[in-house]
């Protein structure tokens, strides 16, 4: 039976994610203002232009919103390893991976799907297929896990790697850019 372990402790993101929502909440703020004096300064027929870039700006702030909420997902799927695969602990373990990991794979899946429905440039349509297919990725694996674990059976270590692989891939790809 493969284990995976996590490489970046939750301490870690936590330490990035929540500086970058505080910087984009200021920097909502600051563009709201701008916003504000910039309407008041301009005539009629150029309220249009700004609405239509307001709009731009809210869909960019839900989608760093629901990209938080995906990374948290994700942590909390990872945070079932390392499994403890005794006998004691099996009924846990089997329920970890699908009650937990499973579970915040499918979230995440949802979640990415959600993001197809905001308007945004394209430069993000790459980003979120990439989003899709990690989530699916895994998905997969935790499926995968959970069956070898209920069936006790090592038949699946070689797929097991190859879905690591191919996640880990994935994975440089996320969490590089």
């Amino acid at each position: 039976m493969s284990e995976r372990s996590i490489k970046k402790p939750l301490f870690i993101v936590l330490a990035i994610t929540v500086p970058l929502l505080i910087a984009s909440v200021g920097v909502f703020f600051a563009f709201k203002s701008v916003l504000k004096s910039m309407q008041t300064s301009l005539k009629n027929n150029n309220h249009i232009s700004i609405t239509v870039f307001a709009n731009s700006f809210k869909d960019k702030e839900k989608f760093n919103e629901m990209m938080i909420d995906f990374y948290a997902m994700a942590n909390m799927a990872e945070a079932i390893f390392p499994l403890d695969t005794t006998s004691k602990s099996r009924e846990k373990v089997l329920s970890d991976v699908r009650d937990i990991g499973v579970y915040y794979w499918n979230r995440n899946i949802e979640i990415i799907d959600s993001l197809n429905k905001l308007t945004h440039s394209k430069s993000v349509q790459p980003k979120i297929g990439v989003y899709k297919t990690y989530s699916t990725l895994n998905k997969e694996y935790y499926t995968l896990i959970y069956k070898s674990l209920e069936e006790r059976s090592t038949k699946y270590d070689i797929e097991l790697k190859a879905y690591e692989a191919k996640i880990s891939k994935l994975s440089k790809e996320i969490y590089v850019k």
